[in-house]
């Protein structure tokens, strides 16, 4: 994880009663289809438990019981761009961490611009949104996930080998990120090296079910 921890410290910190907190904290994760649950071998809809969402939510229940809420608030097709205009209708005031998912489907909606300045209407979204979430009332941790979807990031950018490192939005993202210091995680970053070496267990078809969605495998393994 990069960034700055401090928020997601405090947030530890009040659930191990370190510090004074709410009886219970709320949970929301924010993103296109894979946050709505969207994936697996067979298209369709994913069982929460087997998503990202699941796995946090199982962690968290099981280091600090009947602390936590988990809302899932994933729309698939949307973009930060069009989050950051109803941001206020989606997530509540009452969120203590945030979790953002937009890096694949702000990629898509830009196609082979990866390059443009980032002083553009979609990328000003981005920024738009994460300062949005950052001064909700309880100053939550915003965190975000970098999905990965090398089996179309050829046919968008019109690049070749279609799992090259850096064919991926993200680290147009990160300038944002280190501006603010909010914390990102990287599913580039985990599974490039074994996708592109084809270990075991890690190849193309094992963890993304269709172009984009990853698989419950997928969603493991990271």
């Amino acid at each position: 994880m990069w960034g700055d921890p401090y928020r997601l410290q405090n947030i530890l910190a009040q659930l191990s009663d370190e510090r004074p907190g709410p009886e219970k904290m709320n949970f929301y994760y924010i993103g296109g289809s894979i946050t709505e649950g969207w994936g697996g071998i067979k298209k369709g809809m994913l069982d929460t438990k087997q998503t990202y969402i699941g796995w946090v939510e199982a962690w968290f229940e099981e280091q600090y019981p009947g602390r936590t809420v988990h809302h899932r608030r994933g729309k698939g097709a949307t973009t930060s761009f069009w989050a950051s205009s109803c941001i206020d209708s989606v997530i509540e005031q009452d969120a203590d961490v945030v979790f953002v998912e937009y890096t694949i489907n702000d990629l898509h909606s830009i196609r082979g611009e990866v390059e443009a300045t980032l002083d553009n209407p979609k990328r000003r979204g981005t920024e738009r949104l994460l300062r949005r979430l950052l001064t909700y009332e309880k100053r939550p941790a915003v965190v975000v996930l970098h999905t990965w979807a090398p089996k179309v990031l050829d046919t968008w950018t019109q690049r070749k080998p279609h799992n090259d490192f850096y064919t991926t939005y993200e680290d147009y993202w990160d300038i944002i990120l280190k501006y603010y210091g909010i914390p990102s995680l990287s599913m580039r970053n985990a599974l490039h090296t074994l996708v592109r070496s084809s270990e075991p267990g890690f190849g193309l078809n094992e963890l993304w079910g269709d172009d984009l969605h990853p698989t419950s495998h997928c969603h493991t393994s990271t």
